[in-house]
């Protein structure tokens, strides 16, 4: 493969695909963590409806999500990998989508809030502000 030809988008989904292949650590896969451990309480009492994830990886957080709050009625969780590499978790409430996080494919104000953890620094950086227009755009109450 000539790296030469990718575009910068092209070459970061591969690097996640062959991180999601062979892991990043000897204990750890990648994406198997859980980083929302505390988002996860802070959603206790909220009553939310729906939600997105980026960059949400296996889907550990999305999964606990679903199991911890029975309000959740959908939770979409985008990734730009995961699901070409066959690893995200199943659930009926979870909505998988294979994106970027500047191009989200959801109508405006369709989630409650947006979650993301240990995700954005990942951006490319001529992406971050439309990632945040991104966000206030499909989200109608928190980020």
């Amino acid at each position: 493969m000539n790296y030469n030809d990718l575009t910068p988008h092209e070459i970061e989904k591969l690097k996640y695909l062959h991180c999601f292949e062979h892991g990043t650590t000897a204990n750890n896969q990648y994406g198997e963590g859980n980083q929302g451990l505390t988002a996860q309480d802070f959603f206790e009492g909220r009553n939310v409806k729906s939600l997105l994830d980026v960059g949400a990886g296996h889907g550990v957080f999305v999964n606990n999500m679903v199991n911890l709050h029975k309000s959740l009625e959908k939770i979409y969780a985008l990734d730009i990998a995961s699901v070409s590499a066959g690893v995200n978790i199943k659930h009926e409430k979870i909505t998988w989508i294979e994106a970027y996080s500047h191009d989200i494919p959801l109508e405006d104000n369709q989630v409650e809030w947006i979650t993301s953890m240990d995700c954005l620094e990942h951006i490319l950086p001529e992406d971050i502000q439309t990632t945040c227009n991104e966000f206030y755009r499909v989200c109608s109450v928190g980020i």
